[in-house]
């Protein structure tokens, strides 16, 4: 099955954790079009509370590469958050 997976669009904040504590990160909205056609939204955190610019680009390719991943395994798209760090390191 064949997919293409793009970013397009991203919301940065602070999101609150299970500890209490909130991390920042960016919300990325990740298209799908091809076989399993859909929307999802991918969770990403910065490595540090004081992010920088460039790694903006990194954070989105990691959520593009998760999304395949997940596709490549068999995934279905579903509406909700997929948060990157919670299930990949």
């Amino acid at each position: 099955m064949s997919n293409s997976v793009t970013v397009e669009n991203g919301l940065a904040g602070h999101f609150k954790q299970a500890t209490g504590r909130s991390s920042y990160g960016i919300d990325w909205v990740v298209r799908i079009i091809g076989a399993r056609d859909g929307v999802v939204i991918v969770r990403t955190y910065f490595s540090s509370d004081m992010p920088q610019e460039a790694e903006k680009k990194a954070l989105a390719d990691k959520a593009v590469l998760f999304v395949q991943s997940k596709l490549d395994q068999g995934w279905l798209p579903w509406a909700g958050v997929l948060e990157f760090e919670a299930e990949a390191a």
